[in-house]
């Protein structure tokens, strides 16, 4: 008996040992798991910008936005056409900016001017004043104050302007709409991602997924639907939005921020109405109507693609997005709509106290070979790490048209300081346009316009021939 005893407790031992082998093996390898899983592993881990560039960069955003500040710099654009006959390039400045900028957290002010020129040539300055809740302009030239507007009842203000259906105007513009759009309890974020999650997976089965080796020894693994499996999907998703009180709730909440005026029951009637469509629209069993695929090499994600097909009067094109993760510190993206092929070059990099990024978009001919260069993006931020920083920036714009290319360069020194000081707006140095009334606006609106014809006449002139 005792001998029996001993041999169970060793084949536990054993089977338990096993276990946790074979435990170990499915968390830190991919040799148990299934292609879903896999598809979904790698989708889910998928690093398009290297971590280390994203801290920066975060960090760099965060202390600005955390921050009083000043800030000035400039912008030019110049224009080149290469004559054909001399093939000499024939280069002409558009225009210049320099600007200035203050920032004070604390009591919600921003202040900023514009200086505009054009062939050494000052045109106007223009000037932006915010105070708490009310924001306004002024251009030096043409009126004495600032013309400003309280953020509030602006239904009402709109109406003395002349515009007769105001209903589709907020009476007032929300600040920080999108940090307000993105708040949502945990919690109920986890509870909306999981819920969804569970029926889109749910809906899908290892047919759907196929997993080959490719001659590089990588590994795609696909997900392919039909056209009725993806419309099978979306309407499961909306039948059960239909009846997701707290979801909808949620939107409800949300679409307030943006001053849309939403309530259950019409959100549920619009489901409804988008899932009989769904339901009423043949559609094909066609393999491969969608295709999204992952590419593998050494336990990494290298490459996504993804295939969607769109369907107008009949007709059907495939549109193709090629991401390709392959080189470190780079991401290039291939873009074909059926009609034009696009490669968007992107790198990244770093050094000590500086981030850079550098953007390139080319067309590509039927073949994938370079046609042209359309516009290139060249951008540094130095000494981000410091309180005094400066951002460079060149952006080209090249038209093979019209054979002309258009440059902008643009510099800007940031420096954080807590003694920023910007004026108040009062009724010294500002028009308050709520206070007025329609005719006071309207001749308001009168005179300025009468002053531009003046200064800027002859300019006007020149551009409407």
């Amino acid at each position: 008996m005792r001998k029996n005893k001993n041999i169970i407790i060793a084949l536990v031992i054993i089977i338990l040992i096993v276990a946790g082998i074979v435990a170990l093996l499915y968390t830190r390898t991919d040799l148990f798991k299934s292609d879903e899983d896999l598809f979904y592993k790698y989708l889910l881990s998928t690093e398009f910008v290297n971590k280390e560039v994203s801290q920066r960069y975060t960090k760099v955003v965060n202390r600005i936005q955390a921050s009083n500040f000043s800030a000035n710099g400039t912008v030019y654009c110049s224009m080149s056409a290469n004559d054909t006959a001399t093939n000499i390039s024939n280069i002409q400045n558009l225009f210049a900016i320099k600007y200035n900028l203050l920032a004070n957290k604390n009591l919600k002010q921003n202040y900023a001017d514009f200086t505009i020129s054009s062939n050494n040539k000052d045109i106007t300055t223009l000037r932006y004043l915010r105070d708490d809740n009310i924001y306004a302009l002024k251009a030096d030239n043409v009126v004495d104050k600032y013309l400003a507007l309280e953020n509030k009842e602006l239904k009402s203000f709109c109406a003395k302007l002349g515009i007769e259906d105001t209903s589709k105007i907020p009476n007032q513009i929300q600040t920080n709409t999108t940090q307000k759009l993105l708040d949502i309890d945990k919690e109920q974020l986890n509870t909306i991602k999981s819920t969804y999650t569970k029926i889109l997976t749910d809906k899908l089965t290892k047919d759907n997924f196929t997993k080959i080796t490719n001659t590089d020894k990588t590994k795609t693994i696909e997900l392919s639907l039909t056209q009725k499996q993806l419309a099978d999907i979306k309407k499961a998703l909306l039948e059960n939005l239909k009846n997701d009180t707290n979801t909808l709730n949620l939107i409800i909440e949300k679409a307030e921020i943006l001053d849309y005026d939403l309530n259950v029951d019409s959100l549920k009637t619009s489901i409804q109405e988008k899932m009989d469509e769904i339901t009423n629209t043949e559609k094909s069993e066609t393999p491969g109507f969608f295709k999204l695929a992952v590419r593998i090499k050494d336990n990494k994600t290298v490459a996504i693609n993804l295939i969607t097909t769109q369907i107008e009067e009949g007709n059907q094109t495939q549109e193709t997005i090629n991401i390709d993760l392959s080189e470190s510190n780079k991401l290039i993206i291939y873009i074909n709509d059926g009609k034009q092929s696009i490669k968007e070059d992107i790198s990244f990099g770093y050094e000590d106290n500086k981030i850079l990024c550098n953007t390139e978009t080319l067309e590509l001919d039927e073949s994938n070979n370079v046609k042209s260069s359309m516009a290139k993006i060249q951008y540094e931020i130095i000494n981000y790490e410091t309180d005094n920083m400066t951002q460079n920036m060149l952006i080209t714009l090249n038209s093979s048209e019209a054979n002309q290319k258009i440059q902008i360069n643009m510099d800007n020194k940031i420096q954080l300081r807590q003694d920023v000081q910007i004026e108040k707006i009062t009724d010294k140095n500002a028009t308050i346009l709520n206070n007025q009334t329609q005719e006071e606006i309207s001749n308001l609106i009168y005179k300025i316009v009468l002053r531009v014809q003046y200064l800027y006449g002859d300019v006007l002139k020149n551009i409407n021939n």
